[in-house]
């Protein structure tokens, strides 16, 4: 009589397709480790490169002046005081910001798609940011808007444009399953068709500015993390940290995700209302950070990747290493800009792109040997 093979039934909360290994050849405890310690360890990292930034100017701040900025000490110098809180500290929290909403969002974005390639960029964010931006300078000259506005407008323009362009996306692509939303599929090649479509545009209103109003175009394009106020540094916090919260919340069906829609649908996943709000909490955490920094590139693409490595795909553990691992990336890109050609501050994507495009070669074509990609 042929012996049927029996299934046991796994535990509930474990996926064995989600937690295996990457690679065939990966002990199943080098993931338990690094699931433990990586986040605490990219926590104080991160830590202590932001203190590191903080101290890092041409201007020296002894101790005593962080003890007596902190603890209400007597020994407090005005200007030391105001190079603290008004130049460098806005600056490192705003590194922070950006580079834990470009991680998580692109660790988000990629389970989404199921493809390692993905990154906030793709649905059109950067590219609708800069379209609002550029129409924000360009009006400024024509209409002769107040220097003192012009920032706000500039920040306000590129935020509703890049919202608008992802709405574009999410409203070309075709539906996919029923029930199932938008085909992620279709999705991918309306962000590339439409992100080079507004890119168009960009570049003729760039064409048509002069050489000033070019340059700030330029430069913003380009990556920023120059001083804000405070109250815009508040609002990017909060942003970021709900936009990121919100994703969390969603990491399970992610995982799901990671089997096909159709298996997903099975395990009775809203397929439809997760791509959704991915999508939509993506693109207002991106919006935010863009509007503020300007683009910067390959953050939200390195930092997955590398968590991934070490955590595996579960977006449980990928998601909270990716963001912390995107803040710690970002403030040590600012130290190098300015670090590298003092005293000129570079544009910190520029130093992104300089240390991100290496990287990311490499990672690839280590992965090519190691099988790290597979899901």
């Amino acid at each position: 009589m042929p012996q049927v093979n029996q299934v046991r039934a796994k535990p509930t909360g474990s996926n064995p397709t989600i937690d295996k290994p990457t690679s065939e050849t990966a002990p199943a405890s080098r993931y338990a480790f690094w699931r433990r310690w990586l986040l605490p360890l990219l926590v104080a990292l991160t830590l202590v490169s932001a203190w590191l930034d903080l101290n890092h100017g041409p201007v020296e701040i002894p101790f005593s002046q962080w003890w007596s900025l902190l603890f209400g000490g007597d020994g407090v110098n005005p200007s030391q005081s105001n190079i603290i809180l008004q130049l460098r500290l806005p600056r490192v929290l705003t590194a922070v910001a950006v580079g834990a909403a470009l991680g998580g969002s692109g660790a988000a974005l990629q389970g989404l798609f199921r493809n390692p390639l993905a990154d906030p960029s793709i649905i059109g964010v950067s590219a609708g940011a800069s379209l609002g931006a550029a129409l924000a300078i360009v009006a400024g000259a024509h209409w002769a808007i107040a220097a003192s506005v012009l920032p706000l407008l500039q920040i306000l323009c590129a935020f509703v444009a890049a919202l608008a362009v992802v709405a574009l996306v999410y409203a070309v692509a075709k539906p996919a399953l029923v029930g199932a939303g938008r085909s992620v599929i279709t999705m991918l090649l309306a962000g590339i068709a439409i992100t080079a479509l507004v890119g168009a545009a960009t570049s003729v209103l760039k064409y048509l500015v002069d050489d000033q109003n070019l340059r700030q175009v330029s430069l913003w394009q380009m990556g920023s993390l120059q001083p804000n106020s405070w109250w815009l540094v508040a609002v990017l916090l909060l942003c970021c940290a709900t936009c990121l919260w919100r994703l969390l919340a969603a990491a399970e069906s992610l995982n799901a995700f990671l089997l096909g829609e159709a298996d997903a649908q099975l395990m009775g996943v809203a397929v439809a209302r997760v791509k959704l709000k991915v999508i939509t909490w993506v693109a207002l955490a991106c919006a935010a950070t863009v509007a503020v920094a300007g683009v910067i590139g390959f953050v939200g693409l390195l930092a997955p990747h590398c968590a991934r490595l070490l955590v595996g795909p579960n977006h449980r553990y990928l998601m909270p290493c990716a963001a912390v691992g995107g803040a710690l990336m970002l403030v040590l890109a600012d130290i190098v800009s300015r670090s590298l050609i003092p005293p000129i501050i570079l544009p910190v994507g520029i130093i992104t792109a300089l240390v991100g495009a290496p990287l990311f070669l490499w990672l690839l074509v280590f992965s090519q040997g190691a099988g790290q990609w597979r899901h």
